[in-house]
This record gives C-alpha cells, sequence and structure tokens, in this order.
C-alpha cells in the first residue's frame, strides 16, 4: 500500500512540476505573439491602413490559442470601453506588467491618425521588447528547474513514504 501511495506522489509531484513549466512556455508565447502582432500592425498601417475590425479579422489563427482567444474576445469588445481593465485585472495568462503594457497600448489603438499609430506602435514594441526579454529569462532559468524540482519532491515523497 505504501509502495503505491509513493508512486502516486512521484507522480503526481512530477506531474505537477510539468505543469508549472507548461505556464511558463504558454506566457512566453502570449507574449511572442502580442510582438508578433505588434510587427503586423505596424506593416498593415504603413501599408494598408485597414480597419481596426478587418485587421483583428484579418489576424484570426495567426497566434497561439490563447492569443487568438485574447483577439477573439477584443473583436468582440471593440466598443465596451470596460473590457481592457476588466482583462487586465482577470487574465492569468501573462504578468501584470505585460497585461498593462498591452492595455495602454490597446486602449489609444485606433485613436491616432496613421504616423502616430506607427509611432505608438514603435514605442510599444520597444518597451515590450524589455519584458520579452525577462519572460524569455525566467522561461530559460525557471522552467528546467520546476520539471526538475517536481521529480525531486516526488522522489523524496517516495523514499519518505516507505
Amino acid at each position: 500500500m505504501n509502495l503505491l501511495l509513493g508512486f502516486v506522489l512521484l507522480i503526481g509531484s512530477t506531474v505537477l512540476g510539468f505543469a508549472f513549466r507548461g505556464g511558463l512556455k504558454k506566457t512566453l508565447r502570449f507574449n511572442q505573439d502580442f510582438d508578433n502582432f505588434l510587427k503586423s500592425l505596424e506593416s498593415n498601417c504603413a501599408f494598408r491602413q485597414d480597419t481596426i475590425k478587418v485587421l483583428l479579422a484579418s489576424q484570426k489563427e495567426c497566434y497561439g490559442a490563447d492569443f487568438n482567444a485574447f483577439l477573439a474576445e477584443l473583436e468582440k469588445n471593440l466598443d465596451n470601453k470596460e473590457f481592457l481593465s476588466k482583462w487586465q485585472r482577470e487574465q492569468k495568462v501573462t504578468s501584470p506588467d505585460v497585461a498593462r503594457e498591452i492595455a495602454n497600448f490597446l486602449n489609444s489603438f485606433g485613436k491616432l491618425d496613421c504616423e502616430a499609430q506607427i509611432n505608438a506602435i514603435k514605442d510599444t514594441r520597444n518597451n515590450f521588447e524589455i519584458l520579452l526579454d525577462k519572460s524569455r529569462q525566467k522561461e530559460n532559468i525557471a522552467s528546467p528547474i520546476y520539471s526538475k524540482l517536481g521529480i525531486i519532491c516526488g522522489i523524496a515523497l517516495f523514499i519518505i513514504v516507505l
């Protein structure tokens, strides 16, 4: 019986460690998708100058699942002034700093002339590059630690139970 409980704890702890690791990868993917979205917006503003609704509709399914879901919600709530502040408070995909940067940018998105919009996109990309680097560093450092820590804790629990 103790052997079975030990194996369950080992497997549970290992799965938990890999789940934390997956969360970091999910966050990094969302941040990279936003950076790619900004690049796409910059080129669109410079050349095609589509409306916001057309632009968001054209971006569907271009990114990871979490960012696509965010864009779909954004498209549905373009006229809802509270959507971004609510999303910023309730989102669980990325860090509060990144969420604030995204919300600040999107609050002004489409409200400026084309040249000012391109400058706003460039400024956001410059600011966001620092946050993206932090996210990459955190993922590179903590991701392997979480999986190893899950395995080590599982082994320790297994030994304790025996």
